[in-house]
């Protein structure tokens, strides 16, 4: 932080999506360095509102579901409480960028314009980028309609992965063993998630190999922070969100996302998933969040602070290039491994496996995204939200609103 600044002028910080890990851990690095937070959610019983690093709690309107009222909340907030810097931790993000020429004069908000956060994250969009980046991409099909599916189930090389376009996590994402699985299963996709042909799933090569993460910091197209990870386990058997990580180098990997955000002039942060292709070790990339990442804690414990120093390039304009970050160490999403737990006991044939897995609690170096024993209640009330939901849909995953969010 420039010298300049005492406590008690650094600018307040509005995290937003406070229900989530991401919010939590942000918050926690944020306040530890004397940032005074604010935890900004639409549900009342968000995990970061619960902890002692929270200085001051936001409900604001849902915002893919009232957009115009939650823009309003969020400008009205920032008027009050100035100066201040809005660090979105979702998807929220795509409706702030969507209406920043109403907050950019009340609110510091470090992120790229929203034509570039469309174009990295729809994945045809990201397909035509990093055909333009240099930055290899698996084969994929973009059908229109039904027909045009049922043409290629014989063309096509098994397995495959269906995906939505426009989507996070694992929602809508169908492992495709055989030609057989090809219609059913995409049916299954345009019908959970309510698609209209033009926005059928993309239908992608399968390239098996090891997943490798990279999150990146970037100044309006210049690189200042990177750090890449691998995931151990996942919430998903195909794919999801990692629940246990550790650092990596991969530095073909890190090149490529450098190109490819430099040739959209990125600003803020984002991560990108590859899979590393067993034989030729060549990085297929395979997805890009526009956003901090579900695994933000891992690059934290490794000594590359992203909340921090978006913070700082938010507030001084720029920040130092810094160096790799540790990679010995590990995190994991407790939470996260219990639900895990709980679907391999219900639907999975490894649950000996997966028991012994859960209960590693004396691992060393492993630091936990959700559990902070200085901290404990935000841990405790992290579930309620999800439980709630069950109590009145019954179900803990369903469709989130934002996969309805009309993005184009």
């Amino acid at each position: 932080m420039n010298s300049a600044l005492s406590d008690r002028s650094l600018p307040r910080a509005i995290v937003t999506y406070a229900r989530n890990r991401i919010a939590y851990v942000s918050m926690r690095s944020l306040a530890k360095r004397g940032v005074k937070v604010t935890a900004a959610d639409s549900v009342p019983l968000a995990m970061s509102y619960f902890s002692h690093y929270c200085s001051a709690r936001f409900k604001y309107p849902a915002p893919f579901t009232e957009p115009r009222r939650f823009i309003q909340s969020v400008v009205k907030y920032a008027e009050g409480n100035s100066p201040c810097v809005l660090l979105p931790t979702h998807n929220e993000i795509f409706v702030l960028a969507r209406h920043m020429d109403e907050l950019e004069a009340r609110v510091e908000i470090p992120i790229a314009p929203y034509e570039s956060l469309v174009r990295v994250h729809l994945k045809d969009r990201l397909l035509d980028l990093a055909e333009r980046s240099r930055v290899v991409t698996p084969a994929t099909c973009l059908p229109e309609s039904l027909r045009e599916v049922h043409r290629l189930t014989a063309d096509l090389k098994y397995p495959v992965m269906i995906k939505p376009r426009s989507g996070y996590g694992n929602h809508g994402v169908e492992y495709v063993s055989s030609r057989s699985e090809l219609l059913p299963k995409f049916l299954k996709t345009i019908r959970s998630l309510r698609l209209l042909p033009n926005n059928y799933p993309i239908i992608q090569e399968f390239i098996p190999g090891k997943k490798v993460a990279v999150i990146m910091l970037m100044n309006r197209g210049r690189p200042r922070a990177k750090y890449s990870y691998t995931h151990l386990r996942t919430l998903q058997q195909v794919g999801g969100t990692a629940t246990l990580r550790t650092g990596i180098v991969d530095p073909k990997a890190e090149r490529s996302l450098e190109r490819l955000l430099k040739h959209v002039h990125w600003h803020g942060l984002a991560q990108a998933e590859f899979v590393i292709e067993e034989s030729t070790q060549e990085p297929f990339i395979i997805d890009v969040n526009p956003r901090f990442s579900g695994s933000i804690y891992q690059a934290i414990c490794g000594g590359v602070d992203f909340p921090l120093l978006l913070y700082r390039m938010a507030v001084n304009g720029d920040i130092e290039p810094i160096k790799e970050g540790e990679i010995r160490c590990k995190t994991r999403w407790l939470w996260g491994d219990y639900c895990r737990l709980l679907r391999e006991f219900m639907h999975g044939p490894s649950k000996l496996e997966t028991l012994q897995e859960f209960f590693q609690f004396a691992e060393p170096d492993t630091f936990y995204d959700d559990l902070d024993r200085s901290d404990p209640m935000p841990f405790l009330v992290s579930p309620l939200p999800n439980l709630i939901q069950f109590l009145k849909i019954r179900t803990l995953d369903p469709p989130s609103p934002f996969l309805q969010y009309a993005l184009d």
